[in-house]
């Protein structure tokens, strides 16, 4: 299953500011003005706990993406035709395709 790069907030902290933080650690880059687009929640299906997601949207960063820790196993860029066919959590899925050019 695929998923978005992210993390937890840490006290105090404020969700762009940990998105900052989650990328560096997880991609090696630094996010030049991400977008903020939404919060979303869904649900944990093991531990039945509610999550809430700040989702942002990063098209400029310093740096060249890489895995930089052990937490993921690949990067890959998509087209939208492909991102529309992904394994996601629909929570997610639903959040990315609303960003998502749309088809005329």
């Amino acid at each position: 299953m695929w998923d978005a790069f992210g993390g937890h907030l840490v006290p105090c902290e404020e969700p762009s500011a940990a998105l900052i933080r989650e990328l560096q650690e997880e991609l090696g880059i630094t996010v030049l003005r991400p977008r903020f687009l939404g919060i979303y929640e869904d649900i944990d299906p093991t531990s039945k706990d509610l999550f809430r997601h700040y989702l942002f949207f990063v098209t400029r960063w310093s740096g060249d993406p890489k895995i930089a820790n052990e937490e993921h196993a690949e990067v890959r860029w998509f087209t939208p035709e492909e991102a529309e066919q992904l394994n996601l959590a629909p929570s997610l899925k639903g959040a990315i395709l609303r960003v998502l050019p749309k088809k005329p």
